[in-house]
C-alpha cells in the first residue's frame, strides 16, 4: 500500500502591518527608551599642581579623566590667575566655568595652551560653554565642535586659538561678549545673537577681519551687537536677518576702525551706529530706524551708492536720529534724504558730492565741510533754532521756491551760496534769525529756472541779528544776469535782475554785421 503524498504546505504570505500598528510600535519603542543620563564632573584645584586638569583626583575619579560626549564638566573658581593645563584631548558636552557668583572682579580664567585642544560633542545637542564665574574666561586651547555650540552667561570669553573649528552654528546668549580672534574658526556657521549677546572680531591688531558668516538676531525691540576688535576694522559679507536690531560698534571708543557692510540685510529692528561705517546699498541697514549713537563717527558712502537712509529697502519711511555729532561722507555721489531727520546733535557733511535735504528736520546743527548741501525745505537745517556753519569753499544751494530758515550762521572765507531762482521774487531766500559770525567773502551764484528771470529785485539773504565782517561778490558766470545790492539798515541782500536780451534780435543783428563785414571785404 502506497503512502499517500503529504498535502502541500500552505503558502505564507507577508501582510504588512497597518499604519496604526507601526505608530504603536514606534511609540512603545521610544517610550521604553530611557532618557540619556547627563553625567557631571566637578574640577576642584588641589595638591601640588592645583591647575593640572589631567589629574584624575581633582575630578573625584580614581583613574583617568572625564572624556565622553554628552558629559558636563564644572570648573571651580581658582583663587589666583592660572592656566588650567591638560595633556589630553578630552571630549565634553557642557563646559561650565565657575560656580555662579564666585570670582566676580577677581582673576580671569585661562583654559589650556595654544598647543592643546578639546572636543565639544553633546551627543546630538548643541554643545555649551557657560561662563557663570563673574570673571573673564580666556580659552587658549583649540575648540573643535561639529554639532553646534552655544556660548552662555553674562561674562566675557575670548576664543583665541586660530586652529579652533566651530561648525554647525554658533549661538551667543545671556548677555555675554564673545571675542573671536580669527573669523576662519567659524567656518560656515550661522551666528545667532540672542538675549543681549555680542560677537566681537579681532585681537586688537591691525589685521582687518573679513567675516563671511550670516547672522540671525532674535528678540523684539532689542539690538544685538557686532563689534570690531581690530585697529583697522571688519568687513561683513554675510546677510543679517531676524526680528531684533543690530549695533555696528567698535571695542574701543578712542579707536578709528571701520565696519564695512555688504550684506542684503532684512533684520526688522533698528540700527545703532557706534563706529565708522562704510555701506554699499540701502539693503545694508535692514528695515527699522537708524540711530547715530556715538560721537564723532562717520557714515561713508561707497562709490556709486546714492541710498536715501530715510527710506528703507522696502520703500517705507524710516526714522533717522542724529543723537551724536555724525559725519556723512557722500564721496563723489549725489545723495538725497527725502524724509525728516531728528536728533539732539547734528551732521557734518564731507565728500565732494552733494547731499540734498528735503525733510522737515529737527536736529540741532549742520557743518558744511566739503562739497554741496542742497536745502529743499524751510527747516532743512532745523529751522529757526538750527545752527549752520559753512567752511571754506563749501557750498550751500537753495532749491527753487525754498524760503530757508536758520537760527545761527557761521561763515568761513570764500564760502559759496547758490540760489535757484524762479519768476517769483519772493520764492527763494535765506533768513538768519540769530547772529552771523565769521569773516567771509561770500560768493553768490544765481541759477535761473527754465523760464528765465523776470526783471526786478529778488530777496536773497535777510539777517535779523548781528553780522560779522562779511562781504558779497557775484560769481562771474552770474554777472550778466544782474547785480547785488546790500541794504545796511535792513541787513538784506538782494539781486537786481536785468531783462534778458532778445536773443532773436541779437542773432539777426550778428548776421547783419557779419554780412556787412563780408561785403566790405
Amino acid at each position: 500500500m502506497k503512502t499517500p503524498p503529504a498535502p502541500p504546505k500552505p503558502t505564507r504570505r507577508f501582510t504588512p502591518p497597518s499604519a496604526a500598528a507601526l505608530l504603536l510600535a514606534l511609540w512603545t519603542c521610544c517610550a521604553a527608551e530611557p532618557a540619556r543620563a547627563q553625567t557631571s564632573y566637578t574640577y576642584t584645584p588641589s595638591g601640588e599642581n592645583p591647575h593640572d586638569w589631567s589629574d584624575s583626583a581633582k575630578w573625584g575619579l580614581e583613574t583617568g579623566y572625564p572624556s565622553e560626549k554628552g558629559i558636563t564638566i564644572n570648573l571651580s573658581k581658582v583663587s589666583v590667575a592660572a592656566t588650567l593645563n591638560f595633556d589630553v584631548t578630552p571630549t565634553v558636552g557642557v563646559f561650565n566655568i565657575g560656580p555662579a557668583g564666585v570670582g566676580s572682579g577677581s582673576a580671569a580664567w585661562s583654559i589650556g595652551t595654544a598647543s592643546q585642544s578639546f572636543i565639544l560633542d553633546n551627543d546630538g545637542d548643541p554643545a555649551v560653554i557657560h561662563n557663570q564665574s563673574g570673571a573673564t574666561a580666556s580659552i587658549t586651547a583649540a575648540i573643535l565642535s561639529e554639532g553646534g555650540l552655544r556660548f552662555t552667561g553674562s561674562n566675557t570669553m575670548f576664543v583665541r586659538n586660530g586652529n579652533s573649528l566651530l561648525e554647525g552654528g554658533v549661538t551667543i546668549s545671556g548677555g555675554g561678549h564673545i571675542y573671536f580672534y580669527s573669523p576662519g574658526m567659524l567656518s560656515t556657521s550661522v551666528i545667532t545673537l540672542e538675549s543681549g549677546g555680542t560677537a566681537r572680531f579681532g585681537n586688537a591688531t591691525a589685521t582687518k577681519q573679513v567675516i563671511n558668516n550670516d547672522f540671525v538676531v532674535t528678540g523684539v525691540d532689542l539690538v544685538r551687537g557686532i563689534y570690531s576688535n581690530s585697529t583697522t576694522g571688519i568687513e561683513l559679507h554675510g546677510d543679517i536677518s531676524g526680528t531684533a536690531g543690530v549695533i555696528f560698534g567698535t571695542d574701543s571708543s578712542v579707536r578709528n576702525d571701520t565696519t564695512e557692510v555688504f550684506g542684503e540685510n532684512t533684520y526688522e529692528g533698528k540700527t545703532e551706529i557706534r563706529t565708522n561705517v562704510v555701506f554699499h546699498s540701502i539693503e545694508n541697514f535692514g528695515q527699522g530706524a537708524i540711530e547715530f549713537a556715538s560721537a564723532d563717527r562717520k557714515l561713508t558712502y561707497a562709490e556709486n551708492n546714492t541710498a536715501d537712509i530715510t527710506t528703507n529697502y522696502l520703500g517705507a519711511v524710516r526714522s533717522v536720529a542724529l543723537n551724536r555729532q555724525t559725519t556723512i561722507d557722500t564721496g563723489a555721489n549725489a545723495v538725497t534724504y527725502a524724509n525728516a531727520i531728528s536728533g539732539s546733535r547734528g551732521l557734518t557733511k564731507e565728500g565732494s558730492g552733494s547731499l540734498t535735504l528735503l525733510g522737515d528736520n529737527t536736529f540741532l546743527n549742520t557743518v558744511l565741510s566739503e562739497g554741496t548741501v542742497v536745502a529743499g525745505h524751510q527747516n532743512a537745517f532745523g529751522g529757526k533754532t538750527g545752527v549752520l556753519a559753512i567752511k571754506t569753499d563749501a557750498r550751500l544751494e537753495l532749491q527753487a521756491a525754498t524760503a530757508l530758515d536758520v537760527g545761527e550762521l557761521s561763515l568761513e572765507s570764500t564760502a559759496q551760496f547758490t540760489f535757484n531762482l524762479t519768476q517769483n521774487p519772493d520764492d527763494t531766500s535765506l533768513t538768519v534769525w540769530g547772529n552771523q559770525t565769521g569773516d567771509s567773502e561770500l560768493q553768490i551764484t544765481i541759477a535761473p529756472g527754465p523760464g528765465g528771470l523776470a526783471a526786478g529785485d529778488y530777496l536773497l539773504l535777510s539777517f535779523l541779528g548781528d553780522t560779522g565782517a562779511v562781504s558779497f561778490t557775484l560769481a562771474p558766470e552770474s554777472a550778466a544776469l544782474g547785480s547785488l545790492g546790500w541794504d545796511q539798515e535792513t541787513q538784506r541782500l538782494t539781486f537786481h535782475a536785468i531783462p534778458e536780451p532778445n536773443t532773436a534780435f541779437l542773432f539777426v543783428l550778428a548776421v547783419g554785421v557779419a554780412g556787412l563785414a563780408w561785403k566790405k571785404n
